[in-house]
């Protein structure tokens, strides 16, 4: 636990997943919308 490398790649992880989850419903809404279209 006191490794500042793998406390970086463990933040940066997360925040990739938090991005993705965050993008992940936009994604879907737009792909909804155009298939209504």
């Amino acid at each position: 636990m006191g490794n500042p490398a793998s406390y970086y790649s463990t933040v940066l992880l997360l925040l990739v997943i938090f991005s993705l989850a965050l993008s992940y419903p936009q994604a879907k809404k737009y792909e909804v919308k155009f298939l209504s279209i």
